[in-house]
């Protein structure tokens, strides 16, 4: 698919480069969401400079107080878009961009579409509660966010009480939502487990490498954005138990994430976990 050239800006947490120029610490970027938005981009070819946002809470410049969000000039003038689902809404209905990004869905049926936004609900408004849950509420998965290129150096600079302070309010983000963290962590693992064995169910894999068969679509963005930050993600991926745990039990699942990296960002395939690790 040819790209489309637009003055866009992509507002993100990617972590910084190494020597060699190759991100390093996560894969593509800490936020689901923002992964679901690079993703889209690259499937509909619209070109884009990506943006690292400078704070990671509370950011002030962000419209939404999260990431990702855009800067469009040529149709937004000065103002900043936030939130995923609104800002793919939005490139779907620019005159820019229309043909292309309805071009990405047009071979799905009306059935298709009601599976596909079930499914995409299903992991964004259940599965992802377990993001913060893993990463920052079980010590494994917070000696992992030490570590991390973008997460790591800005923890670094807290004090014992403010980090008390960070650490509890993943706590208490993760007490809403599925409610894990009201939850033992064998309790969280059990539901968790479920959602993972109900993704591999409804999605139709043996007819084609993504959720809907051979080709593509915008809810395979939404999807592979969230299993991938459990499934193929290195640094909390080799760390947290669940996600190892994961990686082995459901294979298929490994295989629909590494398939798109290999289709979309090939550059990175040596960053990512397999279903071995």
């Amino acid at each position: 698919m040819s790209k489309v050239h637009a003055s866009i800006l992509v507002y993100g947490s990617k972590p910084p480069l190494d020597e060699h120029g190759k991100p390093c610490g996560n894969f593509p970027d800490a936020s689901p969401f923002t992964q679901k938005l690079l993703l889209y981009l690259r499937m509909v070819g619209i070109s884009h400079k990506y943006m690292t946002s400078k704070r990671f809470e509370n950011n002030q410049q962000a419209p939404k107080g999260k990431i990702p969000f855009i800067k469009y000039p040529e149709a937004l003038n000065d103002k900043l878009l936030g939130d995923s689902h609104l800002i793919i809404e939005f490139l779907q209905k620019d005159p820019r961009f229309g043909k292309q990004c309805q071009a990405l869905d047009a071979h799905l049926s009306p059935l298709q579409h009601a599976q596909g936004h079930a499914i995409q609900m299903m992991v964004e408004e259940r599965l992802f509660w377990a993001t913060p849950y893993m990463r920052w509420v079980i010590k494994e998965g917070q000696e992992a966010g030490k570590t991390h290129a973008y997460f790591g150096p800005i923890l670094a600079t807290y004090k014992p009480e403010r980090m008390k302070t960070f650490l509890r309010s993943f706590k208490y983000v993760s007490s809403f939502g599925p409610a894990l963290g009201r939850h033992s962590y064998e309790e969280a693992v059990h539901l968790l487990t479920q959602d993972f064995a109900a993704v591999e169910i409804l999605m139709d894999v043996e007819d084609g490498p993504y959720l809907f068969g051979a080709k593509p679509s915008s809810y395979d963005c939404a999807v592979f954005a969230q299993l991938s930050t459990f499934l193929i993600e290195p640094v909390w991926g080799r760390a947290v138990p669940f996600m190892k745990q994961m990686r082995q039990k459901f294979p298929k699942l490994v295989k629909y994430c590494l398939h798109i990296v290999e289709e979309f960002y090939p550059e990175q395939i040596g960053e990512v976990l397999t279903a071995g690790e």
